[in-house]
């Protein structure tokens, strides 16, 4: 992960954590969500979200939250993608895309 990213991460991990009921004050559980976080701007990138909009816009701090918490659970079976999640990547996608052609325009 980049520098702006591990920023980004570090700046909000505890708004992150208290935002799906998560200690904010206990390591391990900041560690877990770490991982969590670090897996869902993997995903967000992956689908096509650049770096600049996971780290500049809102919808990406409460999809980021989405995917944590949609992940929480540590169940056999028990995970399931939010569609709000869905559609947030997608609003981010094209955010990234329209971002993207205006700059090479």
């Amino acid at each position: 992960m980049s520098t702006e990213l591990t920023t980004f991460i570090n700046d909000n991990i505890s708004n992150i954590a208290m935002s799906v009921g998560y200690d904010s004050n206990d390591l391990d559980s900041i560690a877990v969500l770490r991982g969590f976080v670090e897996a869902g701007i993997e995903d967000m990138m992956s689908a096509g979200v650049s770096e600049q909009v996971v780290i500049s816009k809102k919808l990406s701090f409460i999809t980021i939250c989405l995917y944590v918490k949609d992940n929480l659970p540590l169940s056999a079976g028990t995970s399931t993608t939010s569609p709000i999640y869905i559609a947030n990547v997608q609003k981010l996608r094209l955010i990234s895309t329209a971002t993207t052609v205006q700059v090479t325009s």
